[in-house]
């Protein structure tokens, strides 16, 4: 799989290229890694080129350091996005990776073509919650957080028909590395960007769970009324993780907003 090397990881990514087709570049959340994706990526065809990679400390890439701010990640982005020979693409991001693409659109509007922001928030509060998981997560590890984030990222009625599907998500928890983990967290703790997202100028796609308590709908609805011309669509039922537990319907929603705003 190709990698690159960065201060203090070596990122993984997977590129699947269309010909003369627009680039998704999805980006995952906190404690996941790109296969958290594939259900969405499986509703897709062939209309788009798909970028994914592995944030540093979680799948295969690897963390050095417990130490990140927002600007690393967003450097990081960027350098996939570099050796993956992508110019522009639309950012598509959950949670973490939802804040990390809102950076990305506000500081380098030219590599960006649109933005698609799932279950994530400007500034996830308070952050004291998220310097504590970080010395959690390096005092006793990641496993700890499986069953808790069950609990945050499905509803109910998912977990009752999709076991599996909610258990290989969770898993994702346990395997990510405690040093990245405690980074990105560090980066939770450390970043609001909602003195920056009004400078967000390319189409821009909110997209929230009805049932999600850490990012609720209520908090998108306030990142729509900063982002110029941005809209917002609620997924109900679903919780944190839309990208499992409601792939088709995001799939359709990402299809329809590209192609709706054609650049």
């Amino acid at each position: 799989m190709p990698h690159i090397r960065r201060p203090g990881a070596t990122l993984y990514f997977h590129f699947d290229r269309t010909d003369d087709a627009p680039c998704l570049f999805f980006l995952n959340s906190l404690a996941t890694d790109r296969s958290m994706w594939d259900r969405v990526v499986a509703h897709l065809g062939s209309d788009f080129s798909v970028l994914r990679f592995d944030a540093r400390g979680h799948g295969k890439s690897t963390c050095e350091t417990p130490d990140a701010d927002i600007g690393l990640l967003v450097d990081d982005a960027l350098a996939v996005m570099d050796a993956a020979g992508v110019e522009k693409a639309c950012l598509v991001g959950l949670s973490l990776g939802g804040l990390t693409a809102q950076a990305i659109a506000a500081r380098h509007p030219d590599r960006v073509s649109h933005c698609v922001l799932c279950a994530t928030a400007s500034a996830f509060r308070p952050p004291e919650m998220w310097i504590d998981r970080a010395e959690l997560a390096l005092q006793d590890g990641t496993a700890q957080f499986e069953q808790p984030s069950m609990q945050r990222w499905f509803t109910p009625a998912f977990q009752d028909k999709e076991p599996e599907a909610a258990a290989n998500t969770v898993a994702m928890v346990g395997a990510t590395s405690d040093l990245g983990y405690a980074a990105c967290c560090r980066v939770l703790a450390g970043t609001d960007l909602t003195d920056e997202i009004g400078g967000i100028a390319c189409p821009t796609l909110l997209v929230a769970g009805a049932a999600d308590a850490g990012c609720p709908p209520e908090g998108h609805a306030r990142m729509r009324d900063l982002i110029p011309g941005a809209r917002l669509d609620v997924l109900d039922p679903a919780a944190h993780m839309l990208a499992v537990e409601r792939p088709a319907d995001l799939a359709i929603m990402i299809r329809d907003f590209v192609t709706s705003h054609a650049r």
